[in-house]
């Protein structure tokens, strides 16, 4: 399953990362009597024969797919090597957390600079067992880059209630006087999680759907449950070979699940992880990223905001509302192009 918060839009991670080309690929400098341009075999418009292309200034963006080696490292060793960089393993060697990160061994060529880790798998979190379920958690001390919202995976068994209430026996009496109450037989400690007598059904609360080709997503948050006013969640679904586009969320961390994703931080830094079931992740407000679903059934996962509001901006939108004359200055797209960006 490989979701990239990725957008079907593959040219995202040529556009922000993208390595030099190869060396048979490389531009050569021809010169007339009045200008310098840059020919290139990579494929692309003539600078000299389309008018809608502005003359580059530098080479084109690699053509490189960088695709996950996941399913490649199941049927063989899993080795750091991609293309012509890299070398064998000659020391030890955990192979199956290696197959389960491909693209930290191996990362793609898009990969740049230095991004703080963003993953953790909850099957390393310390379990707390008991009555009616269990629960492991993730905060700052597995996952220090998350400051703004912690993760609980708990499972609770049908008519289990999770609830905490520190109660000092010695201070219940005194604050309730005169009330017709026996503390006798209060528990000595936090129960956490309680098995009920009777079980409580709630109705399934409906969202917005928005939809995109290879994924979509159902959205809930104040807007449609008047009560959440501190968090806001979107299911999301990529199918086979789809992507969640490249896009960034303004004000507010995400937390995700199942996916290769990629972060875009400032200044050039990419790093991209692997995420599978019982994995969480977190990405900062306004980092850009993507997610894509590099497995064989659909991927899903859950966004899960310190917010009221779902707010996100895609790379497409971003570049619709960008004067016409920047965005061909800077990506060479044509008019054309533009045109059928969405707002």
């Amino acid at each position: 399953m490989r979701m990239s918060l990725a957008l079907a839009l593959a040219l995202s991670t040529g556009v922000l990362g993208a390595p030099a080309p190869a060396a048979d690929t490389k531009p050569s400098a021809t010169k007339d009597s009045s200008t310098t341009i840059f020919s290139s075999k990579s494929a692309g418009p003539s600078p000299t024969t389309d008018s809608l292309y502005p003359s580059p200034t530098v080479p084109y963006a690699s053509e490189d797919l960088n695709e996950s080696y996941l399913d490649k490292f199941q049927n063989e060793l899993p080795e750091p090597i991609r293309g012509s960089r890299g070398a064998n393993i000659l020391g030890p060697q955990n192979v199956e957390l290696d197959r389960q990160n491909p693209d930290i061994l191996a990362p793609p060529t898009t990969d740049s600079g230095s991004v703080e880790n963003v993953k953790w798998p909850f099957s390393l979190s310390h379990n707390r067992i008991q009555d009616g379920g269990w629960a492991r958690q993730q905060n700052v001390h597995s996952m220090p880059i998350a400051t703004t919202i912690a993760g609980v995976n708990m499972r609770l068994k049908a008519g289990t209630m999770r609830l905490g209430i520190p109660y000092p026996q010695g201070s219940l009496e005194p604050e309730l006087q005169g009330q017709c109450l026996s503390f006798d037989h209060i528990p000595d400690r936090e129960l956490y999680m309680i098995p009920l007598r009777y079980r409580r059904v709630l109705p399934k609360k409906k969202g917005s759907t928005p939809r995109s080709s290879g994924w979509n997503s159902q959205v809930v948050d104040s807007r449609t449950f008047k009560v959440s006013k501190t968090i806001a969640l979107a299911e999301v679904t990529v199918e086979v070979g789809g992507m969640r586009e490249l896009h960034w969320h303004p004000t507010q961390p995400e937390c995700e699940g199942n996916a290769r994703i990629t972060v875009f931080a400032a200044e050039g830094n990419a790093r991209t992880f692997n995420y599978q079931p019982g994995d969480i992740g977190y990405v900062p407000p306004s980092f850009g990223h993507y997610v894509e679903n590099i497995g064989n059934t659909t991927l899903k996962l859950l966004e899960i905001f310190n917010s009221d509001k779902y707010e996100d901006i895609s790379l497409n939108q971003w570049l619709a509302l960008t004067p016409p004359d920047m965005v061909k200055a800077h990506l060479q797209l044509s008019d054309d192009t533009i045109s059928k960006l969405q707002k």
